[in-house]
Formats: structure tokens, C-alpha cells, sequence
């Protein structure tokens, strides 16, 4: 993208000031400003007719230097190839341009392209060979004059889908591979075939550093380094591919190997294979061989650039302050489309006025974190919680206070709740985060807590299941039932998990909304049983029954759990929403209420996370404070 050509540092990016200095800087506390920040917050828009009037391009069949535009609707017509690439040129690539001439939107005329030749020739042999006739490109596919300013930005909300809808999302890397030797390491990395133990011969280990060195020049390229090409990359997901060019000397060997496609002179690698086998590769790097500082800095440039989340992150921990960080590293011309960036890759449906921000001289670094906190992601609030000062920036403080694990200390399994661990509607107050959910109580003078570990270990029978469940897991959770049924004050929670368990059986569960975390609740239950776990019941303040049930963590039995869900929201017939199902599963500890604009609310505090069934329809959510860290209440001194 254009927002993408490298120049001078942005007058505006405070992201390497510290929390302080922000707030010295704006003379405001870092709570007022977040509120301040909360007034700019808008709605979501997807703009369907955009994508069901995709600008696109087919070579001219009687002179391929020509492209004729076309429309197509992205809902019927997949086949297109989604062009990832720099506007500016990588040190790799050769410069010249004009060569390719453009028709225009009224389809009369035709104009000399300032994208470089070498794009074009590059992504028509990949077509050619695919088979694919349409070429959707930003430069020419999105109006970029100011007077089509408002259609442009139409465009930009929408231009994640472009590479997430199109079957055929393609990157074009600068750094070619030279003859030979870079083509056998590319492929022994990429195949698992390069030894790397403790103990290797010279040639072994000489081999592991120049495939080391050679992935670092693959990833150093420009494309690794642009914030907008990261989304692309992150949107295209499991589709995208990476066309790296070779040259013609290398023809025969690359079809014999077998794995970089048959595009001529390019090597075709699916971006998240690559991802993931260069991300092992490091991690056996830096188990295997001595730490070395300079080995260490490659290894490190190379996972910030193509990293895969999923094998770098632990099980239990979100996304999204990793995507942040990433985002923010990265270089765009305009540092205010980190926001949308960051938006676009975290499925947020609150977005911010970037122009009325932008003109109030607003924090970049706090807008950012104004729109984390209204999307309903959470803040570590934890009494205890005292590491952080505002003596950090607001990427390093996002970092250590997302609350984003999932399992508490000493615990052997851990959730993976990704996007949809967030809270709903949420809004910012003086007093802290208001949200909504049920808050239940787990009786101090009564605790119903179940022993797992005194269940018979003969399991009762059951039929086959046709459902999701496992048929152990539906033996399991037959014992709670029956367990259940023997307190008069659990009856409807055994009834409740007993329906379901029988839609379950028959293949049709029946649960319109939250399915999916339903499921993964009842097997964590079932998986809590067959571990020998204590159970614990909690009801609702204004219930006599119990209709929930939590898996103890350790010897502790948790006063207080909050839960929340809501179903992603949907789009209307002209606009997408880009939204995730949140569901929120916290033991909390709670002060008693406190006066506020809002009147007395439980005020609460994260503790850990919780797995455990919960059926509350007909209960109304009710509203709860999450006070802010104590840190961003600190004034300015």
C-alpha cells in the first residue's frame, strides 16, 4: 500500500514515550484521556457494495502490457488473485516502471502504471499458470486521487476481506534466491531434513548457519517490514502464498524437489507452512546449539517477522497484544493506520475517528488502547497486581496487564479461548471498566462442592453418541448428573446438563447461540471428572437454585466467578461486521459496592481464569465495575 512507502518518523507516533510522559505531555491523568478518547469511538462499517463491486484486472489477450478493468462480486466470484506487494521497490528488485499501461475507470483510455514492470510480469506468470484471469491490485483497483477520497476510505475498511475472501491471496517477496545452494537449504528447512542436534560435524553446522542466514535475508526483505502487508499476510490466513523468484538456472532442480509449485521462475510456498516450519527451525536452534549473540539477533529478526503465533504464544495466552506489538514495529506512512490495521486483524467492531483524533492531537498510543478496552478486551486489575509503573510505554503495559491466561498456576490444561475471551458493551468510566454478565456466588457457609475423585471408576452405560461429545465424556458427565440429582438445590442444573446431553446423543445439541463454548465447557467438565477434580456449584444472588458449576483450581474454592457471553453480531444487507463470539469465564474477588455515576455496582477484580457450566436463561446480565490498574489512576506529577 502507499500508506506503506517508508519516510520520516511520524510527528505523531508517541509509541516509544512512556505512560508519563503521554500523560505529561496532555497534562491529564491517563484515565481522563482514555475517556476523553472514548467520545471518538464509531461503529464498524463494512461497505458490501464495494465488495460486490470489486474493481479488477485481465490482461489483454492481444497485447499482455495492457490490463482492461472489470467488476466482479466477491460473494460469487472467489477466483481472483489478491495482490500483496511494496509500492516501494525492495534493495532486490529492479526499479523500472510505466511499462504496463492501466484503463480507466470509464474504460476509454488507457494510462502508464507506476507499478514496477517486474510486479506485473511476476504476478501474469502466476495467473497464467493457476489458471486465474482476474488481478485485484490497491494501487489501481482502489481510487487514490483526493477528490476520491471518500471511496477510498470505503475501500481501505473493506480491503481485509479482499485477501480473506479471494481464493487465491499472493505476496511477492523481494529477495530472490541465487543459484544452487540457497535452493537445497530452502528446501531441507522447509522439508525437516536439516540435522541440528548437539553434536554435529563441521559441515552439518556450517549448513545450520547458512540456512539461519539465509531465512534472515528472506525475512529482512520489505514486504516482512510494512504494517499493511501484515495484514494482508494475516488476513489471507491459510491461503496466502509466497512467490519467491529464482532464476532460470534453478528451473530443473525446483521441479524436482517437488514443493515450490510450478510457477516459472518462482518458488510458490504457502505463507503459513513457512511460518510455521521457520519458527520450529528457530525454536531448535535456540534449544540445541550455544547462545551466541549474533545467532541470537537473526533468530529473533526472523520470528518477529514470520513467527507463527500459535507455536511462539502458550496455549492459554491471546493474540492480541502480540498483534499489537507487531503492528506497531512495522512501518506505514501514516501512523494512525495502525488503528484500523490492529482493528481489521483482531475482528474489533468498535473503531475509532482517526480524523477528529487526529485533529484533537489525541495519543496515538492511547487511542490504541481506548479502542482494545471498548472492543471488551481485559485489563489485568488484580489487587496484587503492582509490577507495572507508568514508567513503561503503553505496548509494554498492554503486554504485561491483557489479562490473557487462561489457566492459573500448577494447572495442568489450559483453555485457549483466543479473540473471543473479551467482555461485552462495554464502556469506560471514571471508576473503571463497566461491563455486563453474571456474577455467581458460591455459598462460604455451604460450599456444594463436588469430590470427582470419589465417583465409581466404573463408568455407567451409554449409547454411541452421534454428537460432539465423546462417548467417556457423556459417561462422565452421567455421574455428575446422577451426583447432582442428590441435592434438592442442584435438580435444574442435572436437568439442564441431561438435556443436553441427550440433543448431544442424537446429533443435534440445539444451542442457537455460544454452541461452540457450550461444547467446550462440558468437555473440560467431563475432562475435570476423568482428572479426579473438585467441582464447585455457584448460583446467582437472587436464586435459591445452583445452575452453575466450576472446576476447582487446586485446593482453593473460588467466593466469586463472573461470566459473560454474547453471540457475534451480525451485519445488516449493506454492511459486514467484523465480530467474534465472547464469552468471559473469571473468579473475581469483590469489594463491596461503591458509590458512582451508575449507582451501587459490584466492584471486581481479576483473579484467574475458570472453566465451568453455566445456564442463566431468563436472567437478566447485570452491570459490574472492573476498577482501573492503580497505576493509571496515578496523576501527574
Amino acid at each position: 500500500m502507499s500508506h506503506d512507502t517508508p519516510t520520516m518518523a511520524d510527528k505523531d507516533d508517541d509509541s516509544g514515550m512512556k505512560l508519563r510522559e503521554i500523560s505529561r505531555c496532555h497534562k491529564k491523568p491517563i484515565v481522563r484521556l482514555l475517556l476523553d478518547i472514548q467520545n471518538s469511538q464509531k461503529p464498524q462499517v463494512k461497505d458490501i457494495g464495494f465488495l460486490k463491486h470489486l474493481e479488477c484486472f485481465i490482461f489483454d489477450e492481444k497485447n499482455e502490457q495492457r490490463l482492461r478493468r472489470t467488476w466482479i462480486n466477491v460473494f460469487e466470484e472467489t477466483n481472483y488473485v489478491a495482490l500483496s506487494y511494496t509500492w516501494n521497490p525492495s534493495n532486490y528488485e529492479c526499479k523500472n516502471d510505466h511499462g504496463y499501461r492501466i484503463q480507466n475507470r470509464t474504460r476509454d483510455k488507457f494510462f502508464s502504471s507506476p507499478v514496477r514492470n517486474c510486479v506485473f510480469q511476476r504476478i501474469m506468470e502466476y495467473m497464467r499458470a493457476m489458471g486465474v484471469d482476474c488481478l485485484w491490485i490497491d494501487r489501481h483497483s482502489i481510487p487514490q486521487k483526493e477528490k476520491e477520497s471518500p471511496k477510498k476510505q470505503k475501500a481501505l475498511q473493506c480491503m481485509d476481506l479482499v485477501y480473506k475472501l479471494s481464493k487465491h491471496p499472493v505476496a511477492l517477496l523481494g529477495r530472490e534466491l541465487v543459484p544452487d545452494r540457497e535452493l537445497t537449504l530452502l528446501y531441507d528447512a522447509l522439508t525437516g531434513r536439516l540435522v541440528i542436534r548437539k553434536k554435529m560435524t563441521e559441515e552439518q553446522h556450517r549448513k545450520v548457519i547458512e540456512t539461519l542466514q539465509l531465512l534472515y535475508e528472506i525475512t529482512n526483505d520489505l514486504w516482512w517490514q510494512r504494517a499493511w502487508t501484515f495484514q494482508e499476510n494475516y488476513r489471507g490466513g491459510a491461503k496466502m502464498t509466497l512467490l519467491i523468484h529464482h532464476l532460470p538456472s534453478d528451473e530443473t532442480s525446483k521441479m524436482e524437489y517437488g514443493i515450490f509449485g510450478e510457477i516459472p521462475g518462482e518458488l510458490s510456498i504457502n505463507s503459513s507452512d513457512f511460518s510455521k516450519k521457520v519458527t520450529s527451525l528457530c525454536r531448535d536452534i535456540q534449544n540445541t546449539l550455544p547462545l551466541v549473540e549474533k545467532r541470537e539477533k537473526m533468530i529473533e529478526s526472523i520470528l518477529s517477522a514470520a513467527g507463527r503465533y500459535t507455536t511462539l504464544l502458550d496455549e492459554s495466552q491471546t493474540m492480541s497484544p502480540t498483534i499489537i506489538a507487531d503492528v506497531e514495529k512495522r512501518g506505514v506512512k501514516h501512523v494512525w493506520d495502525r488503528l484500523p490495521i490492529v482493528a481489521n486483524c483482531c475482528s474489533y467492531p468498535v473503531r475509532m475517528d482517526i480524523e477528529n483524533l487526529r485533529k484533537s492531537r489525541h495519543s496515538v498510543s492511547l487511542s490504541m488502547l481506548t479502542m482494545c478496552l471498548l472492543n471488551g478486551e481485559i485489563l489485568n486489575n488484580a489487587l496484587s497486581n503492582t509490577h507495572i509503573s507508568l514508567d513503561t510505554t503503553t505496548s509494554v503495559f498492554l503486554k504485561n496487564q491483557f489479562f490473557d491466561k487462561i489457566s492459573s498456576p500448577g494447572e495442568e490444561k489450559s483453555l485457549t479461548f483466543n479473540k473471543g475471551c473479551r467482555f461485552i458493551n462495554v464502556k469506560l468510566t471514571e471508576s473503571g471498566i463497566l461491563t455486563y454478565g453474571h456474577l455467581w456466588e458460591m455459598n462460604r457457609n455451604r460450599n456444594r462442592v463436588i469430590r470427582t475423585d470419589q465417583f465409581s471408576r466404573r463408568l455407567p452405560w451409554v449409547q454411541n453418541p452421534a454428537g460432539d461429545l465423546t462417548r467417556t465424556e457423556h459417561q462422565h458427565l452421567t455421574q455428575l448428573c446422577r451426583q447432582l440429582r442428590n441435592f434438592p438445590d442442584s435438580k435444574f442444573l442435572a436437568c439442564s446438563i441431561k438435556t443436553y446431553l441427550k440433543r448431544d446423543a442424537s446429533g443435534n445439541p440445539g444451542f442457537n447461540s455460544g454452541e461452540n463454548y457450550m461444547r467446550m465447557m462440558m468437555i473440560e467438565v467431563a475432562s475435570a471428572i476423568e482428572d479426579g477434580k473438585r467441582l464447585v456449584l455457584g448460583r446467582l444472588s437472587h436464586s435459591r437454585e445452583y445452575t452453575a458449576i466450576f472446576v476447582c483450581s487446586g485446593n482453593t474454592t473460588p467466593h466469586f466467578i463472573f461470566t459473560s457471553s454474547q453471540h457475534r453480531r451480525l451485519g445488516t444487507e449493506n454492511h459486514i461486521v467484523d465480530d467474534t463470539d465472547r464469552h468471559v469465564s473469571l473468579v473475581v474477588d469483590r469489594q463491596l459496592e461503591a458509590e458512582d455515576n451508575f449507582g451501587n455496582l459490584p466492584h471486581l477484580y481479576v483473579k484467574r481464569w475458570v472453566s465451568g457450566i453455566s445456564f442463566f436463561v431468563g436472567c437478566r446480565r447485570e452491570k459490574v465495575i472492573f476498577p482501573w490498574p492503580q497505576v493509571l489512576m496515578n496523576a501527574v506529577r
